[in-house]
């Protein structure tokens, strides 16, 4: 028979929140190290616990492989405790940091949670079993399976229930007499700070609303410097103020000249935006000639953004000349040497292209010479048709273009200035001319 579920609080944040921030000197942790895997823990959310923290405890990994409900292919606190979404996303969580990798076996217990999500976006404890209804969906347990599918997003395809999960957090968020708290109102801190970690994990949360959730966090702090004196809830507050940092990209890379000549000047311009939860100061973003991880040179100097505020757009340019014509990348890095701790690094490069073009090319080939007819009577006028083509990738400005028989007999024939453009055909207008003797029509473009 299995056992009931019974919910206690997990000492994971606790640990980690030690790890992050290193209250105690290194003695004090390695000792620490010793004592939790002396410990003979036999649930699954202990032994998951501890491998997230210490990833290499191989012991673990086997155990928690070990208490795998075989019918449903997901956990339970025991090997024979009833299965639920909060124990296997805690198992999900751990192997991930231990780096598991048998993905056919992995593809179960992440389809037992998809399968099992609640038409809300949420999740409840106990799926429905037995002819039970689910548990109803709750704030805490949506946030942990969330974390456990955006830790997988990247093998499974799980867009669609991170994003119904998601929206199901951003609807669980609450107003507080100071910022907004998430959970079934009132809020809490401790559903708060995981919903804002699986929120900016999953990249799906608004920055103007996890900046409320940090808000209330800053708000419910106590004097004493915990929250509700409540070692889970301090160290939950804790990782979630780390995780609220900045985050850095590029919402556009231009050019003043995208088809400039050869040595030309151009200024290449990258805005820049923080979309994070913390303020910028001293960004550095460096341009490149062709992608720096395959061997590109930088162009110029590094540019420096002194100040880059919470949902701020800033410019960050940099004049250059190109040689050699065709096709070339620009590409441009913020916070290239990673001195800023951002939510993400996956979206701090971006590249345009630039083509150095030749100068103009213009030329008159003889089948677009078209002539009223080819056998003038002397000293009759007729209508001579051409095209004036331009072979090259820049434009040019026509001003005059000259008629001439192989004797040079001349008609120049001017036009308003007009723009030739590139790799096009000019049409000219019929031009009279009249041949005194025999001869060749020769067309010259200047």
């Amino acid at each position: 028979m299995s056992r009931p579920l019974t919910l206690f609080r997990p000492h994971l944040p606790r640990w980690e929140a030690w790890w992050y921030y290193r209250i105690h000197p290194a003695q004090n942790y390695i000792n620490a190290d010793i004592w939790l895997n002396a410990q003979q823990l036999d649930t699954t959310r202990y032994l998951a616990e501890r491998l997230t923290i210490f990833s290499t405890a191989s012991a673990d990994k086997d155990a928690i492989l070990l208490y795998l409900d075989q019918p449903s292919r997901a956990w339970g606190g025991y090997d024979d405790f009833t299965v639920n979404a909060l124990d296997t996303a805690l198992a999900l969580q751990a192997l991930k940091a231990a780096n598991y990798s048998d993905y056919s076996m992995l593809y179960f217990p992440i389809s037992f949670l998809t399968t099992n999500q609640n038409s809300d976006g949420g999740w409840g404890f106990r799926p429905a079993t037995g002819g039970q209804q689910a548990d109803p969906s709750n704030t805490y347990v949506t946030a942990m399976v969330l974390r456990a599918l955006v830790a997988h997003r990247a093998v499974f395809p799980l867009h669609e229930s991170i994003t119904k999960a998601s929206e199901y957090l951003r609807a669980k968020q609450n107003q507080d007499p100071v910022g907004r708290g998430f959970g079934s109102s009132p809020s809490t801190v401790y559903e708060t700070a995981l919903s804002v970690m699986a929120l900016i994990e999953s990249g799906q949360g608004d920055a103007v609303a996890l900046q409320d959730a940090i808000t209330y966090l800053n708000a419910t702090q106590s004097s004493n410097g915990s929250w509700n004196d409540d070692p889970y809830s301090t160290a939950l507050a804790l990782q979630a103020l780390v995780a609220a940092r900045p985050n850095l990209s590029f919402p556009s890379l231009s050019l003043s000249k995208p088809m400039p000549q050869d040595n030309e000047s151009v200024t290449i311009t990258a805005a820049v935006r923080n979309s994070g939860l913390e303020s910028a100061s001293g960004t550095v973003v460096r341009f490149f000639l062709g992608d720096p991880a395959a061997g590109g040179t930088q162009i110029g100097t590094d540019q420096i953004i002194p100040l880059l505020d919470v949902n701020a757009v800033a410019q960050s340019s940099i004049t250059a000349s190109f040689t050699g014509t065709g096709n070339k990348t620009i590409f441009a890095i913020v916070d290239p040497d990673n001195l800023v701790s951002e939510t993400s690094e996956a979206d701090n490069k971006s590249s345009t292209r630039v083509w150095v073009a030749t100068g103009p090319d213009l030329a008159v080939f003889s089948e677009d010479l078209k002539p009223s007819t080819y056998v003038p009577a002397s000293g009759t006028a007729f209508t001579l048709s051409y095209a004036v083509r331009n072979l090259a990738k820049r434009q040019a400005t026509v001003s005059m273009w000259r008629c001439m028989t192989a004797a040079r007999h001349r008609a120049d024939h001017y036009c308003r200035p007009s723009i030739f453009q590139a790799s096009r055909v000019l049409k000219s207008a019929p031009v009279p001319s009249a041949l005194r003797s025999p001869g060749t029509v020769l067309i010259r473009s200047t």
